[in-house]
């Protein structure tokens, strides 16, 4: 596998007040001077914390504060810093239902941004991304362990949902998801949406989650939605 520079973002939201500001300085202004570090990296890897669509009710089947939806205009926001991969498996995908979330899966399908943790069924959801970059393959697999009641099954849309002690049908839906990007990439990275916000440091279960996913293959843990760093371990 050749060198490659790889950019792991947080949490890109851009709906809400964001959503006032899409066109702004040609779709360039929310990135401020990260643009260029996310254009010149051969790979950038964000997770996508909202729904793109101008369709949709916000979810109220199941208690939720904050709902995050973007407008298709969000795609040129996406394009204008060369964002190559969204993570969707996460607790905003699906703000905005079912419809919002087809529309989203559709504008990245159409943008040539690829995707992968949310899905029109099961299958969809766990399918791993690969990225071709350079000489190199790339499979990017998304989870989490965030709104059970999005879980994607066989025949209805949803989300990658994997919890945290990962026992029974869920230990064998981590290993095929693994294990299927590792026949097709030459460089797995798994997208993981765990865990509360603001820690500073992991507990035991967040560290013991991160060692079981590299020791099924793994290559990268990368996980987001704290909102603040946390460590990097080699």
């Amino acid at each position: 596998m050749s060198r490659l520079q790889i950019i792991l973002t947080g949490d890109v939201m851009l709906g809400r007040l964001v959503n006032s500001v899409l066109d702004k300085d040609k779709h360039t202004y929310v990135w401020g001077d990260t643009i260029d570090i996310l254009r010149n990296a051969d790979l950038s890897l964000v997770n996508l914390e909202c729904a793109i669509s101008s369709r949709g009710s916000k979810w109220e089947r199941t208690p939720k504060v904050f709902h995050f939806r973007a407008s298709p205009d969000a795609m040129d926001v996406l394009k204008s810093a060369s964002i190559d991969y969204c993570a969707l498996a996460n607790n905003h995908v699906l703000d905005y239902g079912y419809d919002a979330l087809e529309d989203t899966l559709q504008l990245l399908d159409e943008n040539r941004i690829f995707h992968s943790g949310a899905g029109r069924n099961l299958k969809d959801a766990m399918a791993p991304s690969v990225i071709r970059s350079t000489n190199s393959k790339v499979g990017v697999i998304s989870l989490t362990d965030n709104q059970p009641e999005w879980e994607a099954t066989d025949d209805f849309a949803g989300i990658n949902f994997i919890p945290l002690d990962i026992k029974n049908d869920y230990a064998n839906r981590l290993q095929e998801c693994i294990s299927s990007a590792r026949k097709s990439a030459d460089l797995v990275i798994v997208a993981c949406h765990v865990g509360p916000h603001f820690r500073e440091n992991p507990s035991e279960v967040y560290v013991n989650f991160a060692h079981h996913i590299i020791d099924l293959g793994a290559d990268v843990y990368w996980g987001h939605s704290n909102h603040m760093p946390q460590g990097i371990e080699i």
